[in-house]
């Protein structure tokens, strides 16, 4: 990756993790939530231009459900900051 990815990554994980610990697996679903804090709101925004938005019920690519399952799993999270195939980028 070139550093440019990588500075991004370093700068938006707390703001990822935070959105996958406050909303499990409906991380990416496109729903306004008033009560959600700017962090939150800004980490789901985020995560839903990385991977996209998805409807309520849908799964969450796999990078995501294991953060979600697990926001203090540091695997987890390089997994989605890695991004790629692998983290489920489209």
């Amino acid at each position: 990756m070139s550093g440019d990815v990588l500075s991004l990554a370093a700068e938006v994980t707390p703001y990822v993790s935070a959105a996958a610990a406050a909303y499990g697996g409906a991380v990416l679903v496109k729903a306004r939530d008033e009560a959600a804090d700017a962090t939150v709101g800004l980490g789901r925004r985020l995560l839903q231009r990385v991977f996209g938005a998805r409807r309520d019920g849908e799964p969450l690519p796999g990078p995501l459900a294991d953060l979600a399952a697990g926001p203090r799993d540091e695997d987890a999270l390089a997994a989605v900051a890695a991004g790629g195939p692998q983290g489920g980028c489209r």
